[in-house]
């Protein structure tokens, strides 16, 4: 009987080791895509390129670079940031245009233009009569934020701005923000008609959220801008005083 038990025992233990040595499998090679092929040369597919690339989201992956073969055929694959040399590589992530020097495999090269730009770096300096209307993408929710910034303490704000909705669509799915603030909005296939009032105790001064809304396109595309054809006014607070200020400056912070 104790005999038994020391097999069983012994039974375990074998089959045991053999369930370590079947979980160690051993990883695929991963094959070379140009093995038994004679590289031509590389060029960058062109339609790929965009006309620029934001530095906050810099990837280069979306830019295509063909790899061409001796007997005619060709492959696609994604550029990479070790594929480019280190002095563009250095301007693009900082905001720039270069004409940079694409590598592969150290003997095959080509050129191609590409340009970034770092939107953050672009906002204006607020004097007095200049208030931002900042447009920030939420990429989780696929939401634009828009807001208004101002130095001085705003009591309201109309204006209208017009886009081009061949490049932009906004949904009619509208979150005003929980601020005590009157806020009116209309939003048509050209333009962007908002109306904010502050109440007394709670003036539009620093970075005000106003409403977010769902969209499809590319907003910086779009060319928002101030409607210079509406009654655009806004009026603010002043030593106790409200002024009726007309010659605004509005700018644009698309991040």
């Amino acid at each position: 009987m104790k005999f038994k038990s020391i097999l069983l025992l012994i039974l375990v233990l074998l089959l045991a080791l053999v369930g370590c040595k079947g979980g160690k499998e051993k990883e695929p090679e991963v094959k070379n895509p140009d093995e038994g092929k004679e590289i031509y040369g590389i060029s960058v597919d062109k339609e790929t390129i965009p006309n620029y690339i934001d530095v906050d989201e810099f990837d280069l992956s979306m830019i295509k670079v063909i790899v061409e073969y001796a007997d005619g055929s060709t492959r696609t694959m994604d550029l990479k940031e070790e594929m480019i040399d280190e002095e563009s590589l250095a301007i693009l992530k900082k905001g720039g245009s270069k004409r940079a020097t694409i590598t592969y495999k150290e003997e095959f090269a080509c050129t191609c233009n590409i340009k970034t730009v770092d939107f953050g770096a672009a906002d204006p300096k607020l004097g007095d009569n200049d208030v931002i209307v900042m447009i920030r993408r939420d990429k989780e929710n696929e939401k634009l934020e828009f807001s208004i910034l101002s130095n001085v303490g705003l009591s309201s704000l109309q204006a209208r701005f017009k886009y081009d909705s061949s490049a932009l669509k906004l949904e009619n799915e509208i979150e005003y923000a929980d601020i005590s603030q009157e806020i009116k909005l209309n939003i048509t296939k050209e333009y962007i008609e908002v109306l904010v009032i502050a109440s007394n105790d709670d003036l539009l001064r620093g970075d005000k959220l106003i409403f977010s809304t769902k969209y499809e396109g590319n907003y910086r595309d779009s060319n928002i801008e101030i409607d210079d054809t509406y009654q655009n006014r806004v009026l603010r607070l002043e030593n106790g005083e409200l002024l009726d200020v007309t010659d605004v400056n509005y700018c644009f912070s698309l991040k």
